[in-house]
């Protein structure tokens, strides 16, 4: 089983895949938002507001918990490419 397919499992259908159209406009948000480094990654840096999660096993929890429990979008954005992006519901 792959960490995708852990995740996936993990959410228990409480997710939906973004459609092709979906990520690029999504990536194109985030390229437009965020301050990149030369080697293409964010520049945490530059943020205003950093919190790191080192809790893994309840990181959507520390993720709402953050955002004030509003009805707001979670996007997980993975490193690799290839993988889908995934809208929480």
């Amino acid at each position: 089983m792959t960490l995708l397919d852990e995740c996936l499992e993990a959410l228990q259908d409480n997710y939906k895949i973004l459609s092709n159209t979906q990520k690029e406009q999504l990536l194109k948000e985030l390229f437009e938002t965020f301050s990149l480094t030369n080697w293409g990654r964010i520049n945490w840096v530059k943020l205003k507001t950093v919190k790191k999660c080192m809790d893994t096993e309840n990181f959507i929890d520390s993720i709402i918990d953050f955002i004030g429990g509003n009805n707001e979008d979670i996007i997980i954005v993975w490193d690799e490419i290839n993988h889908p992006k995934i809208l929480l519901n």
